[in-house]
C-alpha cells in the first residue's frame, strides 16, 4: 500500500524497456516509481520533486548519469543514488562512488542483488535520519552543553547555575557519586566571566596527607627532601578561573 512514508525512487535509464521494467520491477516492491528518458528530464524532476533513491543509468544519451548524481546530490546531499551501466569499467566505477554514489550495479544484474541493494540503502539512510533525529532531541534537551534533564528538579538547578555563575563565592555542590557533580561545577565556570581560565579539578582523596600542603600551595626547591625543583601549587595553577575539589 502506498502511503506517505513509502520511499519514493526516481529511474533514469534511456532504454525504455529497461524504464519498463524496472518500474514495475521496484513497484511490485512497494516503492512509488517514476522514471526519466534522459539526464536533462531527470534534472528537472529533480528539482521539482523529492526522491528517496535515484538508480541512474550512466550512459544516457545526451548527458551521463555522473552529471545527474553530482546535481542530485547538489539539491539533497543525502539522497541515496544507485549507478547502473553495462559499459561499466573500475574507472567509472570509482569516480561514481568518489561523487556520493551508494552503489555501483554492472547490467546485466541480478534481480534478488538489486532488490537487496536498494533495500539496504534505504536500510542505511532511515538510520541515519533516525540518528539524526536523535542527535538534535539531545540537542534540544542539553543544558551548557553537557547536561540532560528537563525535570522541575533539574530547571532548578539550572536556574541556579545561571544566578550564581556571575558571583565570586565559594559553591558547595553535594551528591552522591556518579550525580554529575563535576559536571555542575564546570556549567558554572562556563557561564562565568572566568570560563577562559583554568578549570582545574582535584581528587583529593588521591592525595596523600603528607603531600596535601605542597600539592596545593606548592613549595621552592630545596624546601624538604626531595623538593628537587620549584612547584607550583593546584590554587596557584587555578588563579583566576576554577578549582573543584572533589
Amino acid at each position: 500500500m502506498i502511503s506517505d512514508e513509502t520511499p519514493n525512487i526516481l529511474v533514469v535509464d534511456d532504454e525504455i524497456s529497461m524504464r519498463e521494467f524496472l518500474e514495475v520491477f521496484l513497484s511490485k516492491q512497494g516503492y512509488k516509481v517514476s522514471d526519466a528518458k534522459n539526464g536533462s528530464q531527470a534534472l528537472k524532476m529533480i528539482q521539482k520533486n523529492n526522491y528517496d533513491l535515484i538508480l541512474s543509468d550512466i550512459r544516457l544519451g545526451d548527458i551521463t548519469g555522473l552529471e545527474v548524481l553530482r546535481e542530485a546530490k547538489k539539491k539533497n546531499p543525502d539522497i541515496v543514488v544507485i549507478m547502473i551501466s553495462a559499459y561499466s569499467t573500475t574507472e567509472i566505477a570509482v569516480e561514481a562512488m568518489n561523487e556520493g554514489a551508494y552503489d555501483f550495479v554492472p547490467k546485466p544484474f541480478d534481480n534478488n542483488e538489486l532488490k537487496q541493494t536498494i533495500q539496504r540503502a534505504l536500510a542505511l539512510k532511515t538510520l541515519d535520519q533516525e540518528k539524526e533525529q536523535t542527535s538534535a532531541e539531545i540537542h534540544d534537551n542539553m543544558y551548557f552543553n553537557r547536561i540532560i534533564g528537563k525535570s522541575p528538579g533539574m530547571q532548578a538547578i539550572y536556574k541556579t547555575i545561571e544566578q550564581i555563575s556571575s558571583t565570586k563565592t565559594n559553591v558547595l555542590i553535594s551528591g552522591e557519586s556518579g550525580t554529575g557533580k563535576e559536571l555542575i561545577a564546570l556549567a558554572i565556570h562556563e557561564n562565568s566571566d572566568r570560563k577562559d581560565k583554568p578549570f582545574v579539578v582535584v581528587n583529593c582523596g588521591g592525595i596523600p596527607d603528607t603531600l596535601m600542603e605542597s600539592e596545593f600551595f606548592g613549595h621552592v626547591k630545596g624546601s624538604f627532601t626531595g623538593a628537587i625543583s620549584d612547584k607550583k601549587g593546584l590554587f596557584e595553577a587555578s588563579h583566576q578561573g576554577t578549582i573543584f575539589l572533589d
